[in-house]
């Protein structure tokens, strides 16, 4: 049992030993240390530990806003970057560099900084404007050309395509030595509703992409309602009855006198 403890011990002595960790950043100078807020400014950072991934940026203590460097060129020792202070708060700024690595282990390691305190002043700057000068500009004029393209793509694609009514090809398709103008574009495909467009030509290239919709079939339900069929009664009039009456006994009284 203390063979074996001794042996994890010696293994991590020896591992330790051959994966060295990677050197922290360190910055030596800055070049230059001011600059006005009215625009870009290069500066190059000197020092150890920078590699591939390594970022620079500026800040205050008390400042929200953080100003990232776009870095021109770098070395292990070096780095080129510009910032822009354009219209950013006059102050005394850090200057930080973050230099993330993979150690042979295999384990990446994405916070190795370095920071300058107070090392990048940043004063207010005067803005020069330059009078407008009065000499005549020579304007050129570049002639448009007498016809355009049109891209026309689908999908589904391999569908029809017509301009101005008449049959061109299949999607996808280029359209090429259109006339300038406005020109009627529909495509079409089996199944599907018809896809209309108007391209205005100038001289250009447009693209068109279709999507076509399917054509759902829709199903009529007839419903039958039953008819109902009413029965008519007959009913005699009390008026006619009475006249019935009174024609019997009128032919009574008649062949009484008769008699």
């Amino acid at each position: 049992m203390k063979r074996s403890s001794l042996f994890v011990c010696l293994v991590l002595l020896l591992v330790v030993t051959v994966i060295p960790a990677a050197a922290s950043p360190i910055i030596s100078g800055i070049s230059p240390t001011t600059a006005p807020t009215t625009g870009d400014v290069t500066v190059t950072i000197t020092g150890t530990g920078f590699n591939s991934q390594t970022k620079v940026w500026l800040n205050t203590d008390y400042a929200a806003d953080t100003i990232y460097g776009t870095i021109i060129s770098m070395s292990p020792t070096s780095i080129t970057c510009t910032f822009s202070l354009r219209d950013q708060t006059p102050a005394q700024y850090n200057v930080w560099i973050n230099s993330p690595f993979t150690d042979p282990a295999g384990t990446y390691h994405s916070q190795d900084v370095a920071e300058a305190a107070s090392a990048f002043k940043m004063y207010q700057g005067t803005v020069i404007t330059v009078p407008v000068t009065t000499e005549p500009l020579t304007t050129y004029t570049t002639p448009v050309p007498a016809d355009g393209s049109i891209f026309v793509s689908s999908y589904p694609s391999g569908a029809n395509v017509y301009l101005d009514n008449e049959y061109m090809g299949l999607t996808p398709l280029t359209l090429n030595n259109i006339e300038n103008g406005i020109h009627p574009v529909m495509v079409r495909l089996a199944g599907y509703w018809d896809w209309t467009r108007t391209v205005d030509v100038y001289g250009d290239s447009s693209s068109l992409s279709a999507t076509l919709i399917p054509v759902t079939t829709t199903t009529t339900v007839i419903t039958t309602i039953p008819t109902t069929v009413a029965t008519v009664r007959k009913t005699v009039s009390p008026l006619g009855a009475e006249i019935g009456i009174i024609a019997i006994m009128g032919a009574a009284l008649l062949l009484i006198k008769r008699k």
